[in-house]
């Protein structure tokens, strides 16, 4: 999740046109097949609280009765460990264990060195291609990581790194490093993180701005690490 460089202006969509983009993001969520949590503001007329959702055959449920997606004024689509992928006119209070990634107390100033990639190259393919949750909206993309090593190998932190001037410097939307446990959560690997030979893993949902780097710290299972990273450009 890069934070975005540079100004852009764009026509506003109209309220209708965000609902309709809101509602089809949903939609592409519960195509992924992923163990989202999904939250829908009731009543849904006027919603003041948040009602988890049972999700069967990409349709929603809240005890026996389905939720139509176009009755829908809002929603929240949350990973495993509670942080919000996406949502539709969200309001406080959240969901007990839901929150949104977290703001910065302060950032860390990083820069990249490009020769510490080259080793990467021997142990995973990273590429880009399009978000289906947002498709053709600009900054956003999907993300794949394949072990083309012969041994299991997990990520220990990751984080983009977009260019400033003739480098390039860390530059999240948390000020940080993004943990184990995101990475886990945002690509749907393994619950003990170990990617095995052979396999990929990917974020459907990756957003950020400007020519960037997102870079991987990796440690093999027999206890090497290195770095992998990969440039986009949006």
């Amino acid at each position: 999740v890069l934070a975005v460089v540079g100004w852009v202006v764009f026509r506003r969509p109209s309220a209708e046109e965000a609902r309709d983009w809101a509602l089809h993001a949903l939609r592409s969520h519960l195509a992924e097949g992923r163990d989202y949590r999904v939250y829908v503001g009731m009543p849904l007329d006027d919603p003041d609280e948040w009602r988890e959702v049972r999700v069967e055959n990409q349709m929603l449920y809240l005890a026996d009765e389905h939720v139509d997606f176009e009755d829908i004024t809002s929603y929240l689509v949350v990973y495993p460990n509670g942080q919000v992928v996406n949502g539709l006119e969200t309001f406080t209070p959240l969901p007990e264990g839901v929150e949104f990634v977290e703001a910065p107390s302060g950032y860390r100033n990083d820069l990249l060195d490009l020769s510490k990639l080259d080793e990467g190259l021997e142990y995973v393919k990273i590429s880009y291609g399009p978000s289906d949750s947002r498709p053709g909206a600009v900054g956003y993309y999907s993300t794949t990581i394949e072990n083309i090593s012969p041994v299991a190998i997990r990520v220990l932190r990751f984080g983009g790194f977009s260019r400033q001037g003739n480098s390039f410097r860390l530059n999240t939307i948390n000020g940080d490093y993004f943990s184990a446990e995101e990475f886990i959560n945002w690509y749907d690997a393994p619950l003990d993180g170990w990617i095995a030979p052979g396999e990929s893993v990917g974020d459907p949902n990756n957003y950020g701005g400007g020519e960037a780097y997102w870079v991987y710290y990796f440690e093999t299972e027999d206890g090497k690490e290195f770095t992998a990273g990969a440039l986009i450009e949006q």
